[in-house]
């Protein structure tokens, strides 16, 4: 079985955060893939206030 993107996230992540670029997402699935509970994860995104997609 393949897990697709399991190499490419945290590069991903990298050239995010280099770039002030907020992923909230990518990042859980880095974290996610370091060992932290899917669980913990969601219930973070899902906390979140709501924004504006563009500012």
């Amino acid at each position: 079985m393949v897990g697709e993107g399991v190499f490419t996230a945290g590069v991903v992540r990298d050239l995010a955060r280099l770039h002030g670029v907020e992923m909230p997402i990518t990042e859980a699935v880095c974290s996610i893939l370091a060992g932290a509970t899917p669980r913990e994860k969601l219930d973070e995104l899902m906390s979140r206030p709501p924004k504006e997609e563009v500012e």
